[in-house]
């Protein structure tokens, strides 16, 4: 975890990819992970497999707080969230 922090700073691109890599993975709307969540759902509902929505609830939540953990040490979220506030803006207006 160590050789995550301030990675930004030292090579933005590279962070931003992989911030990207890791919201996608737990499934944070505008991203391949989530497309796939999306279809999963109701296809494991049409055929009565509940346990697989449970599981799947259940290890993305417990996902996303270890992929947040990455994201913030890697310190672009946590000091200028101004852009990723825009992207949720447009894609949830309110």
């Amino acid at each position: 975890m160590e050789d995550y922090a301030r990675l930004f700073w030292r090579r933005p691109v590279l962070a931003s990819i992989f911030t990207l890599m890791l919201l996608s993975l737990a499934g944070i709307p505008v991203t391949a992970g989530f497309l796939a969540k999306f279809y999963v759902v109701p296809a494991s509902a049409s055929a009565g497999i509940w346990a697989l929505i449970l599981i799947l609830v259940t290890t993305s939540t417990i996902g996303l707080f270890y992929y947040l953990r990455v994201v913030i040490l890697l310190v672009w979220v946590g000091v200028y969230p101004v852009p990723l506030l825009n992207v949720i803006r447009t894609v949830l207006p309110m």
